[in-house]
């Protein structure tokens, strides 16, 4: 049975371009999953991808590593590296040399990898703002009504869902939560629960 791992870099100008380098090599593109890329606001790189089984299972996934591995003991800026594998399974790999654990301190992971908000967000972004300018007051409130009444969407399993992921993430995310159930449903998730157990 194979297990999907989730790949998540930050990479500095030398390692960004060795992997670019990789990914678009033919062999790549005959034997590896897709990727995506984004150039961040302070000029490093963000790559994700994604494997089934371990890189260092098959040939292609060990010059994978090998790429980022040529820079590991480097302490040039422009070779910082942080490479974060996370399983479907929940169990993690980082590859990193000490530049790139240093610089890419934030970019870390427990059960999910932590990217950047600038990569994970901007094209959202970007299109809420674009909603958000053309709609009005009673378009915005048919649509909502419409989704929130919709008989299609199942709540079977909403709160274990909302619960387990609550639990797992960090202050921050959690805030994200109880503001959202707070406008949908005039409780936090901890309002929530008392229900569930009183």
């Amino acid at each position: 049975m194979s297990i999907t791992y989730e790949i998540g870099i930050m990479a500095n100008k030398n390692v960004a371009d060795a992997l670019d380098e990789f990914f678009e090599n033919a062999d790549a593109k005959r034997n590896w999953s897709k990727y995506e890329k984004k150039q961040l606001a302070d000029g490093s790189t963000m790559f994700r991808t994604w494997t089934n089984n371990h890189p260092s299972w098959y040939e292609i996934g060990k010059k994978f590593l090998a790429t980022m591995h040529e820079f590991s003991s480097s302490k040039i800026d422009d070779d910082a590296y942080r490479c974060i594998m996370i399983s479907d399974e929940g169990s993690s790999n980082e590859y990193s040399n000490d530049i790139g654990r240093m610089i890419f301190e934030d970019f870390n992971s427990s059960k999910i990898i932590n990217y950047p908000e600038s990569f994970e967000a901007a094209d959202d972004i970007s299109e809420i703002e674009t909603a958000l300018k053309a709609s009005t007051y009673d378009k915005s409130s048919e649509v909502m009504a419409v989704l929130l009444t919709d008989s299609n969407v199942s709540t079977y399993k909403t709160f274990e869902n909302l619960a387990g992921r609550y639990i797992c993430g960090n202050s921050d995310f959690r805030k994200g939560i109880d503001v959202a159930l707070t406008i949908l449903l005039d409780y936090n998730l901890k309002e929530v629960a008392n229900k569930i157990t009183t």
